[in-house]
């Protein structure tokens, strides 16, 4: 294949992946507010100006807020699965940022399809199908490398150039009211400018952001606890290997991740050692070292704001997506196009990208599909609530004029038994239909509600079993009836098991909410 023809399949390829992760919304993403959303909700009910720029725990999201203020405004009401898109656009922006690289810096083109593979698949989903998350944890990486890169052309250049000054530090200043993890671009574009020898620019961008850093960090007030440097170092290596784990769905143990973290830390430094004594090729050192800086300090910031969390929550997809950066822009950069040229460098690296992609597409599949059961869930319990939402309204399903209790298929066979664990309330039916959505239907005389099924089973098997969980926590005590719901493209059956319980809730205190 001519070179042509050739970028011309990796271009295809990575507007295929592009268009795959907004079908993957498009299927998936429910318009119902999901824990924090609800912070948001109230915001765009309110309209309470006063706190646009407020902490929200300890980042302040003024972005996100105008993101669903805007979303209303244009829209007539709040939908949260167009902010989902909205987020996703960021990281169209995150690519298109790759794609000028690979072209300014002559980068190899193997990078694009990497870069592609490894910002566009279902690892995401945690933050991608999550409005706030996917608006917040997605915009903070291209204001972040827009300010960066901005700053990095300009001091590579002739000062002229003072538009991408002036865009550079607009971009940090939304990074910041992004996410917080948006405190890094300041110190890293003060340390490239003084690389780069820019003393005046080097001045104004450092005092600019003391003042606005002043303004910024004015009332915070930091929950994290004080980290233990053993737990820190072990939190960042397994965050750092994390694009590696799970193992096409199996969980294997934590020090998979691990090992693979160290190996990503050590590969990363040896590319940096090989651009460092690569003679005329300080653009490319310079960017990979602005980009590593923030992916790295990035993770840093995880471990060390984490450090209470369990260490497989740190592998959770929600932040994932910095270790596939931080390894794809080493792989990127630690290769030139003559060596790609070669066959013994060319394919074990795309069987790798293969590799890594199909992995995370198989291990996260069922957590996108199930992730969608829980937002419809969710859906359905609050329409029980009888609330008014103002700005927000909940959407109708089809399956909803089917669940009748006069109406329901009497099958003894579904929900195979029940158990108590704890505060929760366990369903198992053990042959599950493995394409549908599958969900327990509680119903009593005043309450009723909908507890999505887990599919489980042995690897590549179409036999499935399931697993619903009830929280029992501050759940109406009452006497109910157990039914069942498949649901799949419009079409339901709604099934009597001919089981009754009596339920007894669990009174439980919660901390107070950020809504």
């Amino acid at each position: 294949m001519s070179e042509k023809g050739k970028n011309i399949g990796y271009y295809l390829l990575v507007i295929l992946l592009i268009g795959a992760s907004f079908w993957g919304i498009y299927v998936n993403g429910v318009n119902v507010p999901h824990w924090d959303d609800h912070a948001i909700r109230h915001f765009v009910n309110e309209k309470n100006w006063g706190q646009f720029f407020s902490f929200h725990n300890e980042h302040r999201i003024a972005f996100t807020r105008l993101v669903a203020f805007l979303v209303n405004l244009i829209f007539g009401n709040l939908n949260f699965k167009i902010m989902m898109y909205v987020g996703q656009i960021a990281l169209v922006g995150v690519m298109a940022w790759f794609i000028y690289l690979q072209k300014k810096l002559n980068l190899i083109y193997i990078g694009l399809l990497a870069m592609a593979c490894f910002i566009f698949n279902y690892s995401t989903f945690e933050n991608s199908l999550w409005a706030m998350a996917a608006v917040q944890n997605h915009w903070i990486i291209f204001w972040s490398l827009s300010s960066l890169l901005c700053l990095l052309h300009y001091g590579l250049h002739n000062s002229e150039k003072k538009p991408f000054f002036i865009a550079a530090m607009l971009c940090s200043l939304m990074a910041l009211l992004t996410s917080g993890n948006g405190v890094l671009v300041a110190p890293i574009g003060f340390l490239n400018l003084l690389i780069l020898g820019k003393r005046k620019d080097w001045l104004i961008w450092a005092g600019g952001h003391l003042l606005v850093f002043a303004l910024y960090f004015w009332g915070f007030e930091s929950t994290a606890s004080r980290p233990n440097i053993e737990d820190f170092f072990f939190n960042l290596i397994a965050l750092m290997g994390s694009a590696f784990y799970p193992l096409f769905g199996m969980n294997l143990p934590i020090k998979m991740p691990m090992l693979m973290g160290l190996a990503v830390l050590v590969f990363s430094a040896f590319v940096l050692l090989r651009l460092l004594f690569e003679k005329g090729n300080n653009p490319k050192l310079m960017t990979y070292l602005t980009l590593s800086a923030f992916f790295i300090g990035t993770m840093i910031l995880v471990a060390l704001s984490r450090s209470e969390y369990d260490r497989m929550v740190l592998l959770s997809s929600k932040y994932k997506i910095y270790s596939f950066l931080q390894f794809g822009t080493a792989l990127t950069f630690g290769f030139s196009n003559r060596q790609m040229e070669k066959n013994k460098y060319y394919f074990p690296v795309l069987l790798g990208i293969l590799l890594l992609f199909f992995n995370a597409q198989f291990s996260y599949a069922d957590e996108m599909k199930l992730t969608r059961a829980e937002r419809i869930a969710d859906t359905f319990n609050l329409k029980s609530e009888n609330q008014a939402y103002v700005s927000y309204q909940l959407p109708e399903f089809p399956f909803e004029s089917e669940v009748d209790s006069a109406r329901a298929i009497l099958d003894e066979n579904k929900v195979d038994s029940i158990a108590i664990d704890g505060d929760a309330y366990l369903f198992f039916e053990k042959d599950l239909n493995p394409h549908t959505d599958n969900f327990v239907f509680l119903k009593s005389r005043t309450h009723s509600t909908l507890v999505p099924m887990v599919q489980k089973g042995p690897l590549f098997s179409s036999k499935k079993h399931g697993e619903a969980r009830l929280l029992l926590y501050n759940f109406p005590t009452d006497i109910y009836q157990v039914f069942y719901l498949e649901t799949e493209k419009g079409k339901s059956k709604f099934y009597n098991t001919n089981k009754t319980l009596r339920i007894e809730g669990v009174q439980y205190t919660e901390k107070p909410k950020n809504w």
